[in-house]
């Protein structure tokens, strides 16, 4: 009886671990199989057949199964997918290009607000400031004794100089300044702001500002002041002249032997206005006058006077060679003038500098041929191209032909104008 329970209890035995192995196989199938063979072996001898159909289905099922299926699929399409890298081509793409580096390179150089700060700081404006204003503490005399000028227009007659304190008839430009009386012992000088500001050789209105100078070095600049230069003669008959005159030394010296010969030739060869268009050309008194003075610079230099004119004469013409400026001033009846712009006098070259006698190589006469005019004249070989009734000369009046040699002499050239050339001594051959 015992072997009979010892059997059943095997066989219930075996049979719960059978269906334990059945069961964990899927969890882990080496574990099992082994577990199975170990516990079959031990009872062999008890039941054989049960075993050996129990282990062998199993097992054959479980490996093969599992093996095909995690091993090609997972390994088909890890493949595929690692080589396709597309990813990484947008990674290496987005990083080569650095945009936003350069941009923050470029600013960064130019380091505009650097130097404005440093330029701003350079300058020290309030030191500047500081200094200036302790000098301008004192009141010059310009502003403590400002002038007044007057609102009236100023009458000035034609020609009349305006100056400072001048005795010799010119207008004190003093006169304008209504509280003079007071800033005489201030003021040191009056003038026009602008020299030319009034012209006084033409009739008309003019308007000028006046610079005041004050004794401690200060000046003021007063406002515009009217004046009224009188009309003249000079104003209503304007001269018209040439520009450039050509004269020759004789007619400069014919002009210059009398002052009657200088009115004579302004008014004929340089003023170009009919005759009778000045007042009172042709009268003995109190007429037209017509003068050459000096290059000067018109309404300067000559001063107003009611009782005789000034700067009247003539000036002494350059009879040299060459080009001269001089200026031609016209006095009218009312003391009036009108002094034109310069004009050029040309004195053309002497006859004796503008053609040049030119001797030949050689100088050869003829045994017995007489010395004449016409055998001077051809040892020269420009002699046709000389002025007409240039005549030649021997300078010793003796050339002797009669012997055969060579003998010095020297032939003195004569010109129509009055100028002459003398040779240096040449060689003659006598054949």
């Amino acid at each position: 009886m015992k072997r009979k329970n010892l059997r059943w209890i095997s066989i219930t035995l075996s049979a719960l671990l059978l269906i334990g192995s059945v069961l964990s196989i899927a969890a882990d199938n080496n574990s099992v199989i082994y577990a199975a063979k170990k516990r079959t072996t031990k009872e062999k001898k008890a039941n054989k057949l049960p075993k050996k159909k129990i282990t062998k289905k199993p097992v054959k099922k479980i490996t093969k199964k599992p093996v095909k299926k995690v091993v090609k699929k997972p390994v088909k399409k890890t493949t595929k997918k690692k080589v396709i890298k597309k990813s990484v081509k947008k990674t290496t793409k987005n990083k080569a290009v650095k945009k936003p580096v350069k941009k923050a390179t470029k600013k960064k150089v130019a380091k505009k607000p650097v130097k404005k700060t440093n330029k701003k700081k350079v300058v020290k404006k309030p030191v500047k400031n500081t200094t200036k204003k302790p000098i301008k503490k004192t009141i010059t005399m310009a502003e403590k004794y400002p002038p007044l000028v007057t609102k009236d227009a100023i009458n000035i007659p034609w020609g009349m100089i305006i100056s400072w304190n001048d005795d010799q008839g010119a207008y004190d430009l003093a006169n304008c300044i209504t509280n003079r009386v007071k800033l005489n012992s201030y003021i040191s000088k009056c003038e026009l702001e602008y020299k030319n500001s009034v012209d006084v050789t033409h009739g008309g209105t003019y308007q000028a500002r006046i610079v005041v100078d004050y004794r401690d070095g200060s000046t003021y600049i007063t406002d515009p002041v009217t004046f009224n230069v009188s009309t003249a003669d000079a104003d209503k008959y304007e001269p018209t002249y040439k520009t450039d005159i050509y004269l020759s030394h004789d007619d400069v010296n014919h002009i210059l032997y009398s002052n009657d010969n200088v009115e004579r030739f302004v008014r004929n060869n340089i003023l170009t206005n009919a005759d009778g268009y000045f007042p009172n050309e042709d009268a003995q008194f109190n007429r037209t006058k017509f003068n050459i003075v000096e290059k000067i610079t018109p309404g300067i230099g000559y001063l107003w006077d009611s009782y005789h004119w000034l700067q009247y004469s003539n000036a002494e013409l350059d009879s040299t060679t060459g080009v001269h400026e001089y200026c031609i001033k016209i006095m009218y009846p009312d003391h009036s003038y009108y002094i034109t712009k310069p004009i050029k006098i040309h004195v053309k070259p002497y006859q004796s500098e503008e053609y040049l006698p030119i001797l030949k190589n050689e100088l050869v006469l003829k045994k017995d041929q007489q010395a004449d005019e016409n055998v001077l004249k051809s040892l020269f070989s420009n002699a046709n191209s000389l002025p007409k009734e240039t005549s030649f000369l021997l300078t010793d009046g003796w050339l002797d032909t009669s012997v055969i040699g060579k003998q010095k002499i020297a032939i003195k050239v004569e010109y129509p104008d009055g100028s002459s050339y003398v040779t240096p001594q040449v060689a003659v051959y006598v054949k």
